[in-house]
C-alpha cells in the first residue's frame, strides 16, 4: 500500500459520518497511526464522530515524560471539522488547550489553537500563543515499513 492510499484510508475514516444511509448507526473504524512531530501516535475513530489520539511511541524528547497511551487529543467531527482538546505536555504536567482543523486531500489531519504559556517556577497559566510549536500540530498518515 503506498503512502497515497494510506492517506485515502486515513480520510475515510476521519470523515466517516455517525450514520448509514439506512439510519443505522456506524460501527467506530479501525485505528490510524500517523506521525506528529516525531511521535508515532494513534488516532482512534469513535462512535458519533468521536476521536481520540494516543501516544504509541512518544518522540525522544517526550521519553520519561509522556507515557505510550497516553490521551493526546480528545475531540468530535462535525461534518469535515475536527473540534478538540490537545492535552499538551509541560514539565508541570499537562495542560488542555482548544484547537480545531481538517484533514487535507493527502491525508494530514492539521488541528490549530493557542497553546497555554506556562509559569514553571508557579505552574500557572500566565498566557496564550498562537506562535509555539504546538499551536499547529500536523499528524501525518504512518505505514509501518516491512
Amino acid at each position: 500500500m503506498n503512502m497515497r492510499t494510506t492517506a485515502a484510508i486515513l480520510t475515510a475514516a476521519l470523515l466517516s459520518g455517525s450514520a448509514l444511509a439506512d439510519g443505522m448507526p456506524q460501527q467506530p473504524d479501525a485505528p490510524h497511526l500517523a506521525l506528529l512531530n516525531g511521535s508515532v501516535v494513534q488516532i482512534v475513530p469513535g462512535a458519533a464522530g468521536h476521536v481520540t489520539i494516543v501516544y504509541v511511541q512518544p518522540r525522544p524528547g517526550l521519553w520519561g515524560k509522556v507515557m505510550p497511551g497516553a490521551v493526546l487529543l480528545q475531540g468530535h467531527w462535525s461534518q469535515d471539522r475536527l473540534q478538540a482538546t490537545v492535552y499538551g505536555y509541560n514539565p508541570c504536567g499537562f495542560f488542555p488547550y482548544q484547537v480545531a482543523g481538517s484533514v487535507n486531500p493527502d491525508g494530514v489531519l492539521t488541528v490549530v489553537g493557542p497553546t497555554p504559556l506556562i509559569d514553571n517556577a508557579s505552574c500557572a497559566v500566565i498566557g496564550w500563543s498562537w506562535t509555539t510549536v504546538a499551536a499547529t500540530l500536523s499528524f501525518v498518515p504512518w505505514q509501518r515499513p516491512f
